[in-house]
């Protein structure tokens, strides 16, 4: 059977995945310049700088053209940004984890895939078994792997078998594929928030500078609290990928020969 490809719809969570943190940066990044001026500029200012300040300077006696203008520049930061937004909320949250929880776990086990979760797991061992016969099938050598033996080793750091799978869900079942790629698209925007309220922080102490002190602890508390909720938030929901991910794969390989039996 061939397999049926159809174009993936443009879901809501993509359009926000992109507007919803792109606002978000604009602002942060209007609020970082005012804060540069002061500090290095040394130009005059008359309150103090937030990003409600921030938000003022951006709509304050606007045309309807400037807003439509200010919804573009928003779209294009968060949509040119989101390839890069995984790796560096990956490493700074699993940072940030990894202190949180007193360094007693190691450090790959707060980082994509999670391995170090899933390795035990039955559907884990069941999914690499499957992957190997599947790559060894109809071949006299094995294929290349880092140790010589099996291409997807168990335990395997790196991306794998996270990566093949998606893959093969990919080629067998495009709509599980669309559900495994909107998971992605709202883990996203989570990373883009987390990194956005991160940059908030380092704008609230170059405030301690600017601002009145009372204002900047209540803007450093406040994204603190942000920082560690978006931590564990971004957490939850990467590991739900890596789980409906495995899920996904396990459904399309085993249902799929009834798929074929019925358009036979």
């Amino acid at each position: 059977m061939k397999p049926e490809f159809r174009p993936i719809s443009v879901t809501i969570v993509d359009l926000m995945g992109a507007i919803f943190p792109g606002t978000i940066w604009l602002v942060l990044l209007v609020t970082f310049g005012e804060l540069i001026q002061v500090l290095i500029v040394r130009s005059p200012y008359r309150a103090d700088i937030t990003v409600f300040s921030a938000i003022s300077v951006l709509t304050d006696n606007r045309s309807l053209s400037f807003y439509v203008f200010l919804f573009l520049i928003s779209f294009f930061i968060g949509f040119s940004t989101r390839q890069l937004v995984l790796t560096g909320a990956e490493r700074l949250c699993a940072f940030f984890l990894y202190l949180w929880g007193g360094r007693k776990k190691a450090f790959d086990t707060y980082m994509f895939p999670y391995n170090e979760i899933h390795q035990n797991e039955e559907y884990y061992k069941e999914i690499v078994r499957y992957l190997n016969e599947k790559f060894y099938e109809g071949t006299d050598s094995k294929l290349p792997s880092s140790s010589g033996g099996q291409l997807f080793e168990l335990p395997r750091k790196g991306t794998q078998p996270f990566s093949a799978c998606k893959r093969v869900v990919r080629i067998l079942s495009p709509l599980l594929w669309e559900e495994t790629e909107a998971r992605e698209a709202a883990v996203r925007m989570l990373g883009s928030m987390f990194l956005s309220a991160i940059f908030s922080l380092i704008c609230a102490l170059l405030a301690l500078f600017v601002n009145s002190w009372r204002i900047s602890i209540v803007w450093i508390v406040s994204t603190c609290l942000v920082v560690t909720f978006l931590a564990f938030a971004y957490r939850r929901a990467r590991n739900s990928e890596v789980v409906y991910a495995y899920l996904n794969f396990l459904v399309a390989i085993k249902f799929r020969p009834d798929v074929e039996g019925e358009k036979g």
